[in-house]
C-alpha cells in the first residue's frame, strides 16, 4: 500500500512534470494531465492520467516517480490509448481499487452503490469445464496458475488438487467474509496455494503465471475504463507462452434489463440490498477485441450452453488448440 497518498494529494501537481525511473535509471518526464475519480474523499478509488510529449514509449510497469515537492514513490503505470492526440498516456493503477464498492449515479437519477464482491454466491461449484482447462494445461507443461477474483476458491481446489499452483486473488473484503475464510484455511494446507489480496498485493508481486482464470470478472466491473487497464495488468503477470481463461454469459439476464435499472452500459442487480451488484454483457467479438488490444488470441470455445461465454485465448497465438480425437480431448 502506497501510504499518505489520496485523491487530494495529486491535485495541486495537475499539469506538473514528474521524473519517470526505472530502478537503474532515468527513462524521461511525464506531465500529469489528470485525476480521475469521484471526489476527494481519501476513500474513494482514483487514477492519475500522465502524458509523455517526447521520446520512446515506455511499457507497463513499476517506476519510480519524482516531484521536487512531493518527493518519490512508485507507480504501476499501464499504457492507455492516446485517442488521437499527439504524445504517450500512461494510467497509474495502484489507487484505481481502493476499495470494491463504487458511489454511481443510475441513468434514471438515483444514487447507488455496487459492491463488485457481491456478485460472488458462496457454495457454487466449480464449472465443469474445469477438468478441460486442467488437461489442456497439463498438456502444454503449464503449472502456474492465476485464479483471479477467485471468490470462495470454487476453481482453485480443482486445480489444486491436480497438483497446479494455484494463486488466489481477491479484495481483502472479499477473503474476510465467511465462506472465503474456510476456503481458506482449507486452501492454505496445500504447499502448492497462495493468495494475494487486491490491488496493491498483486500489483507488487514479482511473480509470472503460466495461466489466468477470470470467471465472471470484467462483466462485473461497472467503469469500462478500469477494464482495459485491468486486463493489461493481468497480461503483465503472465509469461509469453500464456493463456487467459475467460467465462461470462451473454442473455441470460433479459428478463432485468430495465432502463431504470441501468447504469453505464450494464445494469445493477438485487435492487432492494444496500450494496447492488453489476453485470454487462459482451458480445463474443466484444471479448475477442477486448482481449486482442493486449496481444491475446482466441483459440477455443468451451461453451456448453446457449447463454455461456466460456473461451480460451493464448498470447499471440503461440499455443494452439489442437483437433479432438476420438475421446473429445486434444492430443
Amino acid at each position: 500500500m502506497i501510504e499518505g497518498l489520496e485523491r487530494s494529494t495529486f491535485d495541486p501537481y495537475l499539469n506538473k512534470k514528474f521524473e519517470i525511473h526505472t530502478e537503474s535509471s532515468r527513462v524521461g518526464e511525464v506531465e500529469l494531465v489528470e485525476v480521475i475519480g469521484n471526489d476527494s474523499n481519501s476513500s474513494e478509488s482514483f487514477s492519475l492520467v500522465f502524458w509523455e510529449k517526447f521520446g520512446t514509449q515506455f511499457g507497463q510497469n513499476t517506476y519510480k516517480i519524482i516531484h521536487p515537492e512531493m518527493g518519490e514513490f512508485e507507480l504501476f503505470l499501464v499504457p492507455i490509448d492516446n485517442k488521437g492526440k499527439a504524445g504517450f498516456y500512461y494510467q497509474a493503477v495502484n489507487f484505481m481499487w481502493k476499495t470494491p464498492v463504487y458511489k454511481l449515479q443510475a441513468n434514471d437519477g438515483k444514487d447507488i452503490s455496487i459492491d463488485v464482491t457481491s456478485s460472488c454466491a458462496p457454495g457454487l461449484k466449480a464449472n465443469k469445464v474445469i477438468k478441460d482447462i486442467a488437461r489442456f494445461l497439463k498438456k502444454n507443461e503449464l503449472e502456474r496458475i492465476l485464479d483471479f477474483g477467485a471468490g470462495a476458491l470454487r476453481h482453485t481446489f480443482p486445480l489444486l488438487r491436480r497438483s497446479f499452483q494455484v494463486c488466489a486473488v481477491e479484495f481483502e473484503k472479499q477473503f474476510q467474509k465467511k465462506s472465503c475464510k474456510n476456503a481458506l484455511k482449507r486452501a492454505k494446507r496445500s504447499a502448492n496455494f497462495s493468495a494475494l489480496i487486491f490491488p496493491n498485493g498483486f500489483i507488487e508481486d514479482k511473480r509470472k503465471f503460466d495461466a489466468a482464470i477470470l470467471s465472471f470478472v470484467v462483466p462485473t466491473m461497472p467503469i469500462p475504463e478500469e477494464r482495459e487497464a485491468l486486463l493489461r495488468l493481468i497480461s503483465d503477470k503472465l509469461e509469453e507462452k500464456s493463456l487467459i481463461f475467460w467465462m461470462s454469459q451473454f442473455g441470460k439476464y433479459n428478463q432485468i434489463k430495465k432502463d431504470s435499472i441501468k447504469v453505464n452500459d450494464g445494469w445493477y442487480l438485487n435492487p432492494k440490498r444496500t450494496h447492488h451488484s453489476f453485470y454487462t454483457e459482451f458480445t463474443n467479438e466484444q471479448i475477442d477485441n477486448m482481449m486482442k488490444a493486449i496481444n491475446f488470441i482466441r483459440i477455443r470455445s468451451l461453451s456448453d450452453r446457449g447463454t455461456d461465454q466460456f473461451r480460451v485465448f493464448s498470447r499471440n497465438g503461440v499455443i494452439k488448440w489442437q483437433k479432438k480425437t476420438r475421446t473429445g480431448f486434444p492430443l
